[in-house]
């Protein structure tokens, strides 16, 4: 949740700051109050968006609440003449909240466009990296068979170290999507491999590990 701080010009003005762009990124937005006579913020302006089920239509919609919040708590006479002049200025606080909430209320659609637009932005920021990353894996050359063989050779020697206790091996897939569990267990003479819970043929473990990322693979010991 982000805070955008109001303070007073006088303490009967106060500044107003842009609201479309400051809001878009999250959704919801506090104007937060600084009082002269309080040392808390003791007036603040809540922003919300939120989906709402319209009767009248017989769908929803999206709707952007602004709530004028206060507290009672917090005076501190040090810097204004009594408790009462620091009352008297979180009441102009109180009255000019309410000025910035009626203007938020009207800004119905601004709100919203420009919290689209951020949504886009974000998102288009947040493709490129992955794009990226997903481009780095699939350069990675992987393993290889020689190095996998080596690998699962060490789970299978670990294993029998181990007797009875599996050796856990986590390979990330070159989406970098999800993790996938290879184990080796060691049990009456005999070594098990293990895909994700299944059991899978060393030959074939040692071949799906050739082709893994090796810059995003590591070792577990369980």
């Amino acid at each position: 949740m982000s805070n955008v701080l109001i303070a007073a010009v006088n303490n009967d003005r106060f500044s107003r700051p842009e609201v479309t762009d400051q809001v878009a990124a999250s959704g919801h937005l506090n104007f937060v109050y600084k009082v002269e006579g309080f040392w808390s913020d003791p007036v603040k302006v809540q922003l919300r968006r939120a989906t709402v089920w319209n009767d009248d239509e017989g769908k929803s919609e999206v709707v952007w609440n602004a709530e004028v919040r206060s507290s009672a708590g917090g005076v501190d006479a040090e810097g204004v003449e009594s408790a009462l002049e620091a009352q008297v200025n979180c009441a102009h606080a109180m009255l000019d909240a309410v000025e910035v909430a009626k203007e938020l209320t009207a800004k119905q659609s601004d709100l919203e466009q420009a919290f689209q637009a951020e949504r886009e932005r974000v998102k288009r920021e947040q493709d490129a990296i992955a794009a990226k990353r997903e481009a780095a894996m699939m350069d990675d050359p992987g393993f290889g068979l020689a190095e996998a063989g080596v690998l699962v050779g060490e789970m299978a020697a670990k294993a029998v170290e181990d007797k009875g206790n599996e050796h856990v091996f986590i390979a990330l897939e070159r989406a970098g999507k999800s993790e996938t569990a290879l184990s080796a267990v060691h049990n009456s003479g005999r070594t098990l491999f293990y895909f994700d819970g299944e059991r899978m043929a060393k030959k074939d473990m040692v071949d799906y590990l050739a082709n893994r990322s090796k810059e995003n693979s590591h070792w577990l010991h369980a």
